[in-house]
C-alpha cells in the first residue's frame, strides 16, 4: 500500500530527447535491417532462383543496396544507442562527450564491475 501511495505521489518526467530519439532509432535500425533480410530470404531470393528473366540482375542488384543500406542504417543506430548506454552509465556525461570514440572505446574496454 506505501509503494501504491509513493507511485501516485511521484510526478512523471519526460525522458530527455536524445534517449527518446537513440532508442526508437536503434529499433527503427533494428526492424530495417531484419525485415528487409527476411524479405530478401523468403521472397526475393526464391524468385530470382526460378526466373529467367532479364530483370534478375536489376533485382540483385536493387536488392544487394537495400540489404547494404539496411546493414548501415542498422551500425549507425547501434552506435548511437551505445552511446546513450554511456551517457546513462556515467553520472552527469552529456551525450555529445558520450559520442566521442575514444570514450566509447574506453567504456568497451573497462572492466565489468
Amino acid at each position: 500500500m506505501h509503494s501504491a501511495s509513493l507511485a501516485a505521489t511521484t510526478a512523471y518526467t519526460v525522458p530527455q530527447l536524445w534517449r527518446v530519439l537513440t532508442k526508437a532509432g536503434y529499433f527503427i535500425g533494428l526492424s530495417a535491417a531484419i525485415g528487409t533480410t527476411v524479405t530478401y530470404v523468403t521472397t526475393v531470393r526464391p524468385a530470382l532462383r526460378n526466373a529467367g528473366s532479364a530483370d534478375t540482375g536489376a533485382m540483385r542488384k536493387r536488392a544487394a543496396a537495400y540489404l547494404a543500406v539496411s546493414g548501415i542504417v542498422f551500425l549507425v543506430a547501434g552506435y548511437f544507442q551505445l552511446a546513450a548506454r554511456l551517457a546513462r552509465a556515467g553520472k552527469g556525461m552529456p551525450f555529445g562527450d558520450a559520442l566521442s570514440p575514444g570514450r566509447l572505446w574506453d567504456y568497451l574496454q573497462a572492466p565489468a564491475a
